[in-house]
């Protein structure tokens, strides 16, 4: 984790750990401590998740009631003279997002949006159609609308959404939704494109010598 944080501040990009439900405590605390500026979170359903979620990744002060310490690694620097109130701001400037990606969290999303520390949410198709008992490829326009009731809700409680796009052309789609955030696809999905085109290109080169 240090390592990819430390790749990112030497060519002045900032990053976003995107972690598992299960073990997300220990996980964001770890990542937090590394370098990471903000924690893209999975799976909730309730406001009560994201409030357990919240309580682990704030600071244990008077005014935060959090359960995160000052770990002395590279997040507070080589200096161990840093002031602890002035931890306590990095963390709390960290950016939380929680994927909106199952039926409940949609449902609940006025109540999840409306818990402090909230900072973005996004969207998942994928996980929100199985949450629905649908392939997604079967229900493209129900998830869509689902998306868009996501923006809608979370732009009128000031949470900013986060959209994923696999081409820069389909962001006029959402910028004229209000979305200001994007994912640019992933690697997986960049690796087996550039297998298929590329990859493709070059078996149909070689194959011509057969």
């Amino acid at each position: 984790m240090e390592n990819i944080c430390r790749a990112a501040e030497l060519n002045n990009m900032s990053s976003m750990i995107k972690v598992d439900f299960q073990n997300r405590a220990f996980v964001a605390q770890k990542a937090l401590a590394s370098g990471f500026q903000a924690v893209l979170f999975t799976d909730h359903k309730t406001a009560e998740e994201v409030k357990e979620t919240m309580f682990v990744i704030r600071p244990d002060t008077p005014e935060d009631k959090g359960r995160f310490g000052r770990p002395n690694r590279r997040f507070v620097g080589f200096s161990q003279g840093i002031p602890q109130m002035d931890y306590a701001k990095m963390v709390r400037d960290t950016v939380v997002a929680i994927m909106i990606e199952k039926k409940e969290a949609l449902d609940n999303l006025d109540e999840i949006c409306s818990v402090p520390g909230v900072d973005m949410v996004q969207f998942g198709p994928s996980d929100y159609s199985m949450s629905k008992g649908w392939n997604a490829g079967e229900h493209v326009s129900e998830y869509k609308a689902a998306e868009r009731k996501m923006i809608e809700i979370a732009l009128k409680h000031g949470v900013q959404p986060r959209c994923e796009i696999n081409a820069p052309e389909e962001a006029q789609y959402y910028l004229d939704l209000g979305v200001k955030h994007f994912c640019l696809g992933d690697e997986l999905r960049t690796n087996l494109n550039y297998w298929k085109n590329s990859g493709g290109a070059l078996r149909t080169i070689v194959d011509s010598l057969k």
